[in-house]
């Protein structure tokens, strides 16, 4: 699992685009997601805050801000859904990945 994957899922969950999780907006709606997925992303990656905040178009700072933030949070039901749509796409991928690799044909 990468971070465009982890960004893409957390997209997806919340009805947003990785490019709206980009944006400036500090409404609710907007910065929640932004959270959630740094969350995920330091949770399931070695990748240092400042590049998980590359994706978001964030500094550490604001990485370790949503990290004590979500702190606070009962946000397992979320992450546990957004975890398991970026496991889920990414074997998916391995697998394809791995048949096509050993000359098998899926479909």
């Amino acid at each position: 699992m990468n971070l465009q994957d982890i960004a893409g899922a957390t997209a997806d969950y919340y009805g947003t685009t990785v490019e709206a999780m980009q944006g400036y907006s500090r409404l609710p709606e907007d910065v929640r997601p932004r959270q959630v997925y740094c969350f995920i992303a330091d949770k399931w990656t070695d990748e240092s805050k400042s590049q998980i905040g590359r994706v978001i178009r964030r500094d550490h700072t604001t990485v370790t801000s949503s990290l004590s933030r979500v702190a606070h949070y009962d946000i397992s039901a979320e992450v546990a859904a957004i975890e398991c749509v970026a496991c889920i796409d990414w074997n998916a991928i391995a697998f394809t990945t791995n048949r096509a690799h050993e000359g098998l044909q899926y479909g």
